[in-house]
């Protein structure tokens, strides 16, 4: 018996930008966590998310944490994304000025070899990733990536 599709596809190519995203900032050097992003179902061309920051000390108070991200700009012709985690950041350091809010511009960047990427850079709050050093009011604005979950841990093999 054939089975029908279902909307939760498992193909391997992400709808730019919905999708499940492993994201790395600071050249890719440092993994901050899986970023969800799904169309609104009832507002074509808007976007719900969330992000769950990974468990690196660097992280903070932070770390392990689940935040709604605020998706203010999605242009699916330029391929370009705006997204922030005001959120977060505040809990991080509650005197993160709002210019280093985890503040993400970024564009799809995927190729045929490997088609599921977007990046840019972001706005963070100051050393974020390396170490809870000072925290201020200022940040650090560093590069962002990433890429497309397409194989789901818990898929198994027939």
């Amino acid at each position: 018996m054939r089975k029908e599709k279902s909307d939760k596809s498992t193909t391997s190519k992400v709808n730019f930008p919905a999708g499940v995203w492993s994201v790395s900032i600071r050249n890719a050097a440092v993994n901050i966590g899986v970023l969800d992003l799904a169309a609104a179902s009832q507002s074509p061309g808007q976007y719900n998310g969330n992000i769950v920051f990974g468990n690196n000390p660097g992280f903070g108070p932070i770390k392990g944490g689940d935040f709604s991200v605020e998706v203010v700009t999605v242009d699916p012709v330029a391929e370009v994304i705006y997204f922030k985690i005001p959120a977060a950041a505040l809990q991080y350091n509650s005197n993160t000025s709002p210019l280093y809010q985890f503040i993400f511009i970024g564009w799809y960047c995927g190729t045929n070899d490997e088609p599921n990427v977007m990046g840019g850079s972001v706005r963070i709050p100051k050393d974020f990733g390396l170490h809870p050093g000072d925290l201020g009011e200022d940040g650090d604005e560093v590069t962002w990536i990433a890429k497309g979950i397409t194989d789901p841990p818990h898929k198994h093999s027939r």
